[in-house]
């Protein structure tokens, strides 16, 4: 069993000023419908899958159908921007839209009593959830290992660590009986196990301002933009704030 660890030993990014806007609408997931799982419990079965989170932004992935006894594996790391993976396992009758006000009423008790995070969270995240991490050995990845103790279906959250106002793209594998998803060296199997639930998930909306110069010497200016992902929406926008400039993207 992995040990619940919580540390606001955090970074923190700063955020340039701007003048393009970038909002990804998509939450860069691939949404599953149906499950494809394999009919044979005890062999092991890895997702993998990837996201998008802005700051206090939260994607809830329902695990469905499984095993007393199975042994479930999660592991969730960065991989774009400064985001502090931290990631929660509700219990099968608690209702999705409820999970990001349960991280949030938890954090609000903390502040209303100004009571220290590194004592007073841990044992609010322990009452509320099943099992939870933020940072798995010492790392900013956050992974643990589960075993299901009833049938039925699970809630999987991932979102930034509280209080670290981070944000980015991560990448989630989830497992049954497969170790290897906490190292991030499982394969991936096929098997459909974690599906987005896009009606309670808040996420992948992101909005930058650059200003810039442009003269004679120097006609234009040339951005390089953050990865993008089939289905995101773009939009920019781009004005002048001094001189006679007629701008064009």
């Amino acid at each position: 069993m992995i040990h619940n660890h919580f540390s606001l030993n955090k970074y923190n990014r700063s955020r340039p000023i701007v003048l393009i806007l970038l909002i990804t609408l998509s939450l860069m997931f691939s949404v599953q419908i149906a499950f494809a799982q394999s009919s044979d419990d005890s062999q092991p079965k890895v997702q993998e899958l990837s996201g998008l989170l802005d700051v206090d932004t939260i994607a809830v992935y329902r695990l469905l159908n499984l095993a007393e006894g199975q042994q479930l594996y999660a592991r969730m790391e960065n991989s774009f921007g400064n985001l502090d993976p931290f990631i929660m396992l509700f219990p099968s009758d608690t209702n999705p839209e409820d999970v990001a006000g349960k991280l949030a009423s938890a954090v609000n008790q903390v502040i209303a009593k100004g009571e220290d995070p590194l004592e007073t969270l841990p044992q609010i995240f322990d009452d509320v959830m099943l099992i939870w991490n933020d940072d798995f050995r010492g790392s900013f990845t956050a992974a643990f290992e589960y075993t299901i103790p009833a049938d039925g279906n699970y809630l999987l959250a991932a979102t930034g660590a509280p209080f670290t106002d981070s944000f980015g793209s991560y990448r989630l594998q989830v497992g049954l009986n497969e170790p290897d998803v906490l190292l991030g060296t499982a394969r991936s199997t096929g098997d459909t196990l974690a599906v987005l639930d896009p009606t309670v998930s808040r996420g992948g909306v992101r909005v930058q301002e650059m200003r810039g110069v442009i003269s004679e010497d120097e006609p234009y200016e040339i951005y390089t933009l953050a990865p993008l992902s089939a289905g995101d929406t773009l939009y920019a926008f781009v004005e002048a704030d001094s001189g006679d400039l007629m701008p064009s993207l």
